[in-house]
């Protein structure tokens, strides 16, 4: 989308909608009143202030138009994508949304943004978004008619169906019916057949939706939907034991652990005397610091029910729980050995990840990543069952970068730009620790070294005690249980237990450390990291796949477009699987 000059954006916003307040109105931001003075930071917050304490106000989506021109026009671009975002999709039918609305280059575009904010606006408020969608996916209609990228897009009106009949649209229901139909033919039995057939099935109530929708694995739509209906329900069906049960195990699965003691303790005692929901509440026991407690409920589980496959998984997670002390000691030690390695001056590292995707349609890929820090290197690429999707590598004096799409390798005559990820790793007041995950584009290595220096130096990672506080905490966090290393000849192997919420499985999760200390390989199911080689300059080299044969193209420098395609790729993989 095209962002509109700071200047022409501001005095057409001024001229359609210039606020005249009652003495009982909320005191509307203006412009004209901060930043002829340079007070711009007074009026940023002032305006968010304002639209946080009153979104419903009728001057909000001018507040909402006038933020994005602002900070859009001091190039602040976060928060402009941010405040066009929020005008587009909270205030669609306003003037100021119209005119944004105009700058979409193509569907495909308007299609990009209409997910993404679904995406975000259904974690934030989920409630109120089917009215919010259905608004802005016909006007997305009358604007692009029924172009492939947009009427095409099977989530998209398989969102746009449900959500109409939720508020009665009737125009975009009979829409996204007739195109739904039509796509039935494009899939066979799985997750996108079972939610269209759930969805379409006039004959059932909203609470048998949800069942359905809830029985479905490895489906994104289903899980959405779901949550959707379910925020529907009346109170009587949402005290049932089954929708009950299905709010248990989603908040199990964020990791709300009081929160899913707080559903279970609802059950009636019969349903909390079954054997899954005696592991469930063992397992929020244990996230809970009641160890005791925890194991208690696990040996009355192995005992009542010695038959059910829940009662295998109770006796193994019961007894790592019971040695969890002298297990906790023995990992963070050998996680502090590897920490140390890490940080002795290394140079050069490279792994391989092998990964398989979802279960229902499984596909395995290839990634690998290859550093040398100070020649500047980078290599990267990625397969998908033997077939090339992309890779990109730079140096000091070139770089070099293979779409599957073009068909074709750029060689570039410059160094192009490095990816380099930026965590933070904080403990709150609360004794909670606040982790997060960004990336920026960078010259060098130094560069991205320098941005995590703070982790690099946290003494949650650098020293015994401090690792331990985050190990104890990640313990908790996950559900994870810790079990004794096993000694080979010249690997230690350490494993966790991951317990599974929806079947009676265990998965584990182990990392090797050879007799030095350094990591040689993770795996955990559908994931694999493999050839890990790392340490100072000299002491190993890189042994990247080879790249496909395919024409070259010769171009001065890398361009900003051709690379962050690159990473929307990548992005988009990751959301698929």
């Amino acid at each position: 989308m095209k962002i509109p000059g700071y200047r022409t954006a501001f005095i057409y916003c001024a001229s359609v909608c210039v606020p005249v307040l009652s003495p009982m109105q909320a005191q509307v931001p203006i412009p004209e009143d901060f930043v002829p003075a340079g007070r711009v930071e007074e009026y940023l917050a002032s305006a968010k202030r304002f639209l946080e304490n009153h979104p419903s106000d009728r001057f909000a989506p001018r507040v909402a138009f006038d933020l994005y021109t602002i900070t859009a026009g001091i190039g602040r671009k976060e928060e402009a994508v941010a405040a066009r975002s929020k005008l587009l999709f909270l205030y669609p039918r306003s003037f100021q949304a119209g005119y944004l609305f105009s700058t979409f280059e193509d569907a495909k575009e308007f299609r990009n943004f209409l997910n993404k904010q679904t995406e975000d606006y259904f974690k934030a408020n989920y409630a109120g978004l089917p009215e919010k969608f259905c608004q802005v996916f016909m006007i997305g209609l009358q604007r692009f008619g029924h172009h492939p990228d947009l009427a095409g897009d099977f989530s998209l009106l398989l969102k746009g169906f449900a959500f109409s009949q939720i508020t009665g649209d009737k125009q975009l229901n009979s829409m996204a019916r007739q195109e739904l139909a039509l796509k039935r033919i494009e899939f066979q039995d799985g997750p996108f057949l079972q939610t269209l057939d759930l969805c379409m099935n006039r004959n059932l109530s909203l609470k048998q939706r949800v069942l359905g929708l809830h029985g479905i694995q490895d489906g994104k739509d289903a899980l959405f939907l779901k949550r959707i209906f379910m925020d529907r329900l009346s109170a009587e069906v949402q005290a049932e034991p089954e929708i009950l049960r299905i709010h248990a195990e989603d908040a199990l699965r964020q990791r709300k652990f009081e929160e899913a003691m707080g559903f279970i303790s609802k059950l009636p005692p019969a349903d909390r005397n079954v054997p899954q929901i005696l592991f469930w509440h063992a397992l929020c026991q244990f996230a809970l610091k009641r160890d005791s407690d925890a194991v208690k409920v696990l040996g009355n589980l192995y005992q009542s029910h010695p038959q059910s496959p829940w009662a295998t998984v109770a006796k193994a997670y019961g007894e790592g729980i019971l040695h969890l002390e002298s297990n906790s000691k023995l990992h963070v030690e050998g996680l502090y050995t590897f920490i140390q390695t890490m940080q002795k001056g290394m140079d050069l590292f490279q792994a391989t990840i092998e990964f398989e995707s979802n279960r229902s349609n499984p596909r395995k890929y290839l990634i690998y990543l290859g550093v040398m820090s100070r020649q500047n290197y980078l290599e990267i690429s990625v397969s998908e069952e033997g077939r090339h999707l992309f890779a990109y590598r730079t140096g000091k004096t070139e770089s070099a970068l293979f779409l599957k799409e073009e068909g074709k390798i750029y060689h570039f005559a410059k160094p192009g730009p490095i990816p380099a990820p930026k965590i933070q790793l904080q403990k709150k007041a609360d004794g909670t620790f606040y982790i997060s995950a960004d990336a920026s584009i960078e010259s060098s290595f130094e560069q991205a070294r320098k941005n995590n220096k703070g982790i690099l130096n946290s003494p949650f990672l650098t020293t015994p005690e401090g690792l331990r506080v985050l190990f104890d905490y990640s313990v908790r966090k996950l559900g994870i249980c810790p079990l004794s290393p096993i000694q080979a000849e010249n690997t230690r192997t350490f494993e966790w237990l991951v317990p599974r919420v929806q079947t009676p499985e265990l998965d584990r999760l182990r990392f090797q450390l050879d007799s030095q200390g350094r990591l040689s390989g993770v795996t955990f199911p559908q994931f694999r990291l493999v050839d890990i080689e790392y340490g100072g300059a000299g002491e190993a080299r890189l042994t990247p796949p080879d790249w496909p044969s395919a024409p070259v193209e010769k171009q001065d420098e890398l361009n900003a477009a051709l690379f962050f395609r690159v990473f929307a790729a990548l992005s988009a993989l990751a959301g698929n699987n």
